[in-house]
């Protein structure tokens, strides 16, 4: 479970950078486009709804790990 959560939020980084290589859509291609026109309030969008898809990957993961994994003892702070 653990190398799940890290290869999901790992996975939004390669399809972003996959976009910036060969695409005409998407999050990476928003990002690329408006970085090359100088529009910074969409770039940072675009990398902000990334950054979401990411941690919203990994609390869902996170969320999963404690309901199938029960017998793991988490330590809480």
């Amino acid at each position: 479970m653990s190398a799940l959560k890290i290869s999901s939020s790992l996975a939004v980084v390669g399809a972003i950078v996959g976009e910036f290589v060969g695409a005409n859509k998407g999050l990476g291609y928003v990002v690329l486009v408006s970085s090359y026109h100088l529009e910074t309030p969409a770039m940072f969008s675009a990398i902000l709804a990334s950054a979401a898809c990411g941690l919203s990957l990994f609390w869902l993961l996170s969320f999963l790990e404690k309901k199938l994994v029960f017998w793991q003892r988490v330590d809480e702070v």
